[in-house]
């Protein structure tokens, strides 16, 4: 599973990769209707002086205008590493971004371009070359030419080694649930065709892939509607909501108590899961375009407000049965998070919360999930504070941020980690939070 048991990404970079080995893992995955464009966002770390020049390809027997996956003669599994044999035979090195169409992170000596290739430009079959004494292979796309249907799916689960996923949507982060004022119905009917657009696509393999429902935030008593029958008719495992206060409404508003009865009742779980670039207001909107500050305040705050609502609003001290999983913002906010509700828990509690019966932390242990992904070097300290019993794993294929394909082996090198805590966060957290056993 990816993501809480298993999230898949939107656009998968490439072909090649060893067999995994350690845990089974689950994960949350991102299925799309269509591929999502990918943002262009250079590296802190890639300065000019890091950047490689171009070479030449001259006869090695490359091809003109084609693009190759590279790997350095000592290390076959370096990932996400190409190069792009221009019309001159100048050969560029670089990494591949994910995108409606492969993109290449292009280089030269004096300057930093983009290379665009379309999916025709990717030779196929996999055969191996040799240019200016570096291996190249040649690599083919077909998840993108296939439009990532399922059975592309299926593949990038077996090259992460992922039994089973459950899958959370990209272009439907935004639309409808990443708009205001929108007409309830018509929130409604684009989340039933989604919805059952997902279970098309998790027939693939139905034991392995499975469906996290949309619901219309738009209008509360909709999304009972819609979480009954995706529950009871297309087998979800669990809805999948944005963080935001959509409308104005927060979760521990009275509108919203039938939902968390109903998936009380159905032992499913709601999965929140931001998407940075919504057209309404969201945590960091004040930084308009520019992504870098965007992206890092709208997933984590966008989170923390969605936790305090339900965790200091009561909706776990009314709904005990409930589970509620705060997804794609990693970890490391948690132990704070936690710490300050407690706090201010304390101090005000008599006055805004006498209806809570224990510690906000408390509700967090029984009722609460976090996703990790695999490069988030500080989760040792959030296991140190908060125990390894609530964080879920996350592959984040396909999006241009994931560590597809190798998501799970980086997850799997963390040496801060005990086995223990791996198999929990691979496996039994996600299992427990879908309720796979019952």
């Amino acid at each position: 599973l990816s993501l809480l048991l298993g999230c898949t990404r939107e656009v998968v970079k490439e072909v090649i990769v060893t067999p995994v080995a350690g845990p089974t893992a689950t994960s949350q995955t991102e299925a799309t209707a269509a591929p999502v464009e990918t943002s262009t966002v250079t590296s802190e770390s890639e300065t000019e002086n890091e950047r490689p020049a171009a070479t030449t390809a001259g006869s090695s027997g490359a091809e003109t205008g084609k693009v190759y996956r590279i790997g350095i003669a000592e290390d076959l599994t370096t990932t996400n590493h190409w190069a792009y044999v221009g019309p001159d035979g100048t050969v560029w090195n670089g990494y591949v971004l994910g995108g409606s169409k492969p993109v290449l992170y292009g280089y030269s000596a004096q300057r930093f371009d983009w290379i665009p290739s379309l999916a025709a430009d990717f030779p196929s079959p996999l055969k191996e070359e040799t240019v200016d004494g570096q291996i190249f292979w040649t690599t083919e796309l077909e998840p993108l030419e296939r439009g990532y249907d399922g059975p592309s799916q299926l593949e990038a689960m077996d090259m992460e080694g992922i039994d089973v996923a459950v899958m959370y949507p990209t272009v439907c982060l935004y639309v409808p649930n990443g708009l205001d004022d929108v007409d309830g119905p018509l929130s409604a009917a684009v989340c039933r065709a989604y919805n059952n657009w997902l279970y098309d696509f998790c027939q693939t393999d139905p034991a392995r892939m499975k469906v996290a429902a949309m619901v219309p935030q738009h209008d509360p008593k909709e999304a009972v509607r819609e979480a009954r029958r995706a529950v009871n008719e297309l087998g979800a495992v669990g809805i999948y909501m944005r963080p935001n206060f959509v409308n104005g409404v927060t979760f521990h508003s009275a509108d919203y108590a039938e939902l968390w009865a109903t998936l009380e009742e159905l032992n499913v779980p709601v999965g929140f899961h931001e998407g940075t670039g919504s057209v309404y207001h969201q945590d960091g909107s004040e930084f308009a375009d520019n992504r870098l500050m965007l992206h890092a305040c709208s997933h984590p705050i966008g989170m923390m407000k969605a936790m305090i609502s339900m965790i200091c609003g009561g909706v776990f001290e009314s709904f005990p049965g409930l589970r509620a999983a705060y997804l794609e913002a990693n970890a490391g906010w948690v132990p704070f998070w936690l710490g300050r509700m407690d706090r201010d828990y304390s101090l005000y509690r008599e006055w805004d919360a006498p209806f809570l019966k224990r510690l906000p932390s408390e509700y967090f242990a029984t009722n609460c999930y976090v996703g990790t992904e695999a490069d988030e070097a500080e989760l040792r300290y959030t296991v140190d504070a908060v125990g390894g019993t609530n964080i879920v794993f996350s592959s984040d294929y396909p999006h241009h941020d994931s560590e597809f394909p190798q998501s799970v082996n980086e997850f799997l090198s963390h040496e801060d980690l005990t086995e223990e805590v791996k198999r929990n966060i691979l496996w039994d957290n996600c299992a427990r939070l879908y309720a796979l056993d019952r």
